[in-house]
């Protein structure tokens, strides 16, 4: 049957789906369909494919359970619904970020690196930085470069060290035309870290962001806040932050990125 995946726009989706179920079954008639749906009459149905009428909740689920959709697919269905009934530009955006972290990638995997052999690599922010600053177009990843493109005064040495250890463990490379390259589309460490594991770079971090905060204040968004939640669904928070993460990441692919910027996302308790 057709993937819901493939579209995103679900008028398109719902008209391809009847289409194939006229392919099918010859004796396929709009009037089953719609009392499949529960529907009183195929008006309905004809009015949502001609766009006289918006997809309402009741048709949204009638129509998901008997196309059979897994949760997955539900989730996804209900983002172009969405995105269909939304005009507001911001708003858009935001739903085609959405819709794009729901569509399963045919990209490289996220590489995990193990953090007790690679220590150095996520305990100090200047490596994710190189690693960012190597995505940038036209930008020659040297020293010199990374030096004077840094708001931060960090020492040659430290940087050229970093660049040398990120070559060691294969996460810089150089390419065809000779010039150095991520070699992985994303990378991480596993999940599950305890903070006393990355407390120097996170250290770092937080002084680094005070030191911006005085000349790049405009450029800076900073939203804290405390909220009370059931224990049971702290696994769910996790999962929240780390899609937060990815769609920020994607943001990397749209248009032409010209600056690196640091995110931090923190999730711990205040109380005992």
């Amino acid at each position: 049957m057709i993937s819901v995946y493939t579209y995103k726009e679900p008028v398109k989706y719902i008209s391809s789906y009847i289409n194939q179920l006229r392919v099918d079954d010859p004796s396929f008639s709009m009037k089953n369909f719609a009392h499949s749906l529960g529907l009183s009459s195929s008006i309905q149905v004809i009015d949502i494919l001609k766009g006289k009428k918006k997809i309402k909740d009741k048709f949204f689920d009638a129509f998901s359970d008997y196309a059979d959709l897994t949760k997955s697919e539900r989730m996804y269905f209900q983002a172009i619904v969405s995105k269909s009934k939304e005009s507001n530009v911001e708003r858009l955006r935001m739903f085609d970020l959405l819709i794009e972290e729901l569509r399963p990638s045919d990209k490289n995997e996220p590489v995990t690196i193990n953090y007790e052999d690679d220590l150095d690599i996520f305990s100090d922010w200047v490596y994710t930085a190189i690693l960012s600053l190597s995505e940038l177009r036209d930008f020659e990843l040297t020293v010199d470069n990374i030096k004077s493109s840094l708001i931060a005064d960090i020492k040659s040495d430290r940087i050229g060290n970093a660049l040398f250890k990120l070559f060691q463990h294969g996460l810089l490379r150089l390419n065809d035309q000779n010039k150095i390259e991520k070699r992985y589309l994303r990378t991480t460490t596993k999940r599950g870290l305890k903070l006393k594991d990355i407390e120097e770079y996170y250290s770092m971090v937080c002084d680094l962001a005070k030191d911006v905060l005085e000349i790049e204040s405009s450029k800076i968004e900073v939203n804290l806040f405390s909220f009370p939640i059931d224990d049971k669904n702290i696994p769910l928070a996790k999962e929240i932050i780390s899609k937060c993460r990815n769609q920020l990441s994607r943001l990397s692919e749209q248009g032409a990125a010209n600056k690196v910027y640091q995110a931090n996302l923190s999730l711990f308790p205040l109380v005992k």
